[in-house]
């Protein structure tokens, strides 16, 4: 089985009612199993909106903590198979906003006249 494949499930413990049949992918029976028990199945693509509503929803349902270990699970499980695709990310890979270097310039003036200031040049 691929990770990517089409599966058609049949599963009491997912959520499903008796008898009933979803279409899904093995990464969305991965991912849902590390959810646990006490949130529905959802086969659907999480972008980072759709994973904010999720955290909103684990901690309505289960609470802060169970919350928090299912957060460790997800992390975990991404790097797990971040790590087994050898996807990697380089640092011409991320877009550094022009502000930045604005702030380190301030910055690096400010350190310079606390400086001059409190070894007397001022």
């Amino acid at each position: 089985m691929k990770i990517m494949q089409l599966l058609s499930i049949q599963r009491l413990n997912l959520g499903l009612k008796s008898g009933e049949w979803i279409d899904t992918g093995a990464g969305r029976v991965i991912f849902n199993d590390v959810l646990g028990h006490g949130l529905p199945f959802y086969n659907e693509i999480f972008d980072k909106g759709r994973l904010k509503a999720l955290v909103t929803d684990c901690h309505r349902r289960l609470g802060p903590n169970k919350t928090a270990e299912i957060l460790d699970s997800i992390k975990n499980l991404t790097f797990k198979y971040a790590t087994k695709s050898g996807i990697t990310i380089s640092v011409s890979d991320v877009d550094v906003p022009q502000a930045k270097y604005d702030i380190i310039k301030d910055l690096r003036i400010r350190l310079r006249i606390l400086k001059s200031s409190t070894e007397g040049v001022l």
